[in-house]
């Protein structure tokens, strides 16, 4: 009687392992490296989100881990966002300004944002540090959300490809131009 019960254990376990329960990789799933990005990039582009979102039903461990950094802390009662991400809010309606104006363009293959290359130098001046501003910060925020979720190449990837159609998407929305350097 014992022996049925343990060679049922094996098979269970056995079985667990085959269809992926027993994955101890704890990776990301397929569209949580999209709804990470779209979180983040709405957020710094001034689209009321709340970090609860984050918090999936069956969310990876990985995934909670960075619902837990997007919460914040709290200060004095107040709750304060991520740096890279508070930063990227404040500095917001000031990009809008620019991308309205043509001051600054979005870059096609990277998302990144650039002065635009003909903007006299006086502008350039004042838009550059702006722009370099918000794309450190930009990679700041990638570097931080692959490095909680331990991220494999293609989770990396995915959440990268997914970051920088969310930065087109919403620069465009915000009045910036398309700029592709390889087409000038």
């Amino acid at each position: 009687m014992m022996r049925g019960w343990s060679m049922l254990a094996a098979v269970a376990l056995a079985s667990a392992w085959l269809c992926g329960c027993g994955d101890t990789r704890r990776s990301l799933r397929n569209e949580e490296p999209t709804i990470i990005a779209w979180y983040f990039e709405d957020v710094a582009h001034g689209v009321p989100r709340r970090p609860e979102e984050l918090r999936l039903v069956d969310g990876s461990e990985r995934m909670l881990r960075i619902a837990e950094w997007a919460e914040g802390s709290t200060i004095h009662g107040v709750r304060e966002q991520p740096r890279p991400l508070k930063a990227r809010c404040a500095r917001f309606p000031l990009l809008k300004t620019m991308l309205g104006r043509g001051q600054a363009v979005v870059m096609a293959d990277s998302g990144l944002l650039a002065p635009r290359p003909d903007l006299p130098n006086d502008e350039a001046e004042l838009v550059e540090p702006v722009v370099d501003a918000e794309n450190q910060d930009r990679r700041l925020l990638d570097a931080i959300v692959l490095s909680m979720a331990k991220a494999y190449e293609s989770e990396a990837d995915a959440y990268l490809r997914a970051a920088r159609d969310a930065r087109i998407d919403l620069d465009r929305r915000a009045g910036g131009s398309l700029w592709n350097p390889a087409k000038r």
